[in-house]
C-alpha cells in the first residue's frame, strides 16, 4: 500500500472496488459496519476505505450470497471457513424458499379460482343450477346412503299432485345459492347420473360410502390439475364425483405434494 493511505497496484479505492465486485458503493459500507467485508484500510482522517485486490474473491462471494436472498444476519455464517456451516446455510435458505414458493402458488391458485368464478359469472349471467333429480328403485336406501355420506337431511312432498318425494336443500329461495336435491321413486324410469360435490374432507365422505357395498368406485388422489378428489357411487347406480373444498392450506399441501418429487437437491434424492 502507498503512503498516506492512497491506493497503489495491489489495492482498490471503494469505487474501484465496487465496479470490480459488482457490489455498489453503500452496500461495501453497510458490509463494512456488518463486519462482513471490512477494508485493508481506513484512512483515519478523511474514512476512505481501501481494499485489497485478494478481498474481490469474498466480495464476489457475498454479492452471490445476497443474490441468492441469503438474510443478512446469516451471511456471516454463510462466509464461515467451515462448509458444514456454509451448507447448513444454503440448505435453510433453500427450505425457506420451497415454502415460500408454495404459498406463492397457493395464491395463485386462489386467483384462478376467482378469475373461474367471474367468467361463470360473466358469461352465465342470472343462470344458476337450482335442482339435480334422481330416480331410484330403492327410495329408503338412497335416503340413508346421501344421509350417512353427505350429511343430507330430507324432507318428503307431494305438493301440487305431484308423486311423492324426498328434498334435500341448501341455502334459502331467494339468495343466490339455493338448490335442491331430490329423490323420487322410480317407477320405470331409474335415472343413471353424474354429478359432483365439494365437501370439507375427500377422504372422510370416502370412508364413509365404504359402509355401502360396491360404493366406493375411485379413491382419493390428488393430480395435477385437481385437488384432493374420489368417486363414489350410490346405490341407484349414479356416479358422484367428490372435490376437496378450497382453502388455502389445502392448496399449499397441494402445490407441496405436486412439486415432492422433483424439488429436492440431488444429494437428497
Amino acid at each position: 500500500m502507498a503512503r498516506d493511505g492512497q491506493p497503489d497496484g495491489t489495492t482498490l479505492g471503494i469505487g474501484d472496488f465496487a465496479r470490480m465486485s459488482g457490489i455498489s458503493i453503500p452496500r461495501l459500507r453497510r458490509y463494512h459496519e456488518a463486519g462482513l467485508l471490512v477494508p485493508a484500510h481506513v484512512d483515519a482522517s478523511s474514512g476512505y476505505r481501501i481494499y485489497t485486490r485478494a478481498q474481490l474473491a469474498a466480495a464476489r462471494t457475498l454479492g452471490r450470497l445476497r443474490r441468492a436472498d441469503i438474510p443478512m444476519q446469516e451471511l456471516r455464517t454463510a462466509m464461515s471457513a467451515d462448509p458444514i456451516e456454509r451448507l447448513e446455510v444454503l440448505r435453510r435458505h433453500r427450505a425457506r424458499l420451497e415454502d415460500r414458493l408454495a404459498a406463492d402458488h397457493a395464491t395463485i391458485e386462489l386467483i384462478d379460482q376467482l378469475i373461474r368464478e367471474e367468467r361463470v359469472t360473466a358469461t352465465s349471467e342470472r343462470l344458476n343450477l337450482m335442482e339435480v333429480v334422481i330416480r331410484v328403485d330403492d327410495v329408503d336406501n338412497a335416503i340413508a346412503f346421501y344421509r350417512d355420506v353427505l350429511g343430507f337431511d330430507f324432507e318428503p312432498s307431494d305438493h301440487e299432485g305431484a308423486p311423492l318425494h324426498y328434498n334435500a336443500t341448501g341455502g334459502a329461495w331467494d339468495p343466490e345459492g339455493f338448490f335442491l336435491f331430490t329423490i323420487f321413486e322410480a317407477d320405470g324410469w331409474t335415472t343413471a347420473s353424474e354429478f359432483g360435490f365439494q365437501v370439507d374432507n375427500v377422504d372422510d365422505v370416502w370412508e364413509r360410502a365404504g359402509k355401502y357395498a360396491g360404493s366406493q368406485a375411485v379413491p382419493p388422489q390428488n393430480s395435477a390439475h385437481i385437488r384432493r378428489h374420489a368417486i363414489i357411487g350410490d346405490p341407484g347406480g349414479n356416479r358422484i364425483n367428490l372435490y376437496q373444498r378450497f382453502d388455502e392450506e389445502a392448496a399449499r399441501e397441494h402445490v407441496l405434494h405436486r412439486a415432492a418429487a422433483g424439488s429436492q437437491p440431488e444429494d437428497e434424492q
